[in-house]
């Protein structure tokens, strides 16, 4: 009986030495996703807020892109405004005042191209919102 006994104690240790180590692997993996998580939210929140809109996107047969930024009230520091075409190309340009808005001019665009803008602020570069691609119409 002391043996059946001793088994049954040495089984009951093992299987709560298994479960803590399950418990420990598990916390491992939640700790390093919620901590990542919170990386990526604390960068992306910086874009929450931004209000930009692309007016009057004009094509040259020579491929120079110009366009309106009207800016609402935030924090923008820089504009990217990116051409989509078969490669992606983007140019820094400066933000409109805020509530104000200015004419920008890039390069690498023909007619039919679609052009977003990805606000820039601080370090942090934004999506590009779809909302905010149009479609380069040629200009004389």
């Amino acid at each position: 009986m002391e043996r059946k006994a001793q088994a049954q104690v040495i089984t009951t240790i093992l299987i709560i030495l298994l479960v803590l180590a399950v418990i420990v692997i598990v916390w491992q993996v939640v700790t390093r996703t919620v901590t990542e998580s919170a990386g990526t939210l604390t960068a992306k929140s910086a874009c929450l807020g931004v209000s930009l809109e692309l007016k009057n996107v004009k094509c040259t047969t020579a491929g120079a892109v110009t366009a309106t930024v009207t800016r609402g009230s935030d924090s923008v520091g820089t504009i990217n405004m990116v051409v989509v075409t078969g490669e992606t190309a983007a140019t820094a340009i400066a933000a409109p005042s805020s509530l104000g808005s200015s004419g920008v001019s890039s390069s690498g665009a023909s007619t039919g191209d679609f052009l977003r803008i990805a606000p820039v602020v601080g370090t942090q570069t934004c999506d590009p919102t779809d909302e905010e691609e149009l479609t380069c119409t040629a200009t004389a």
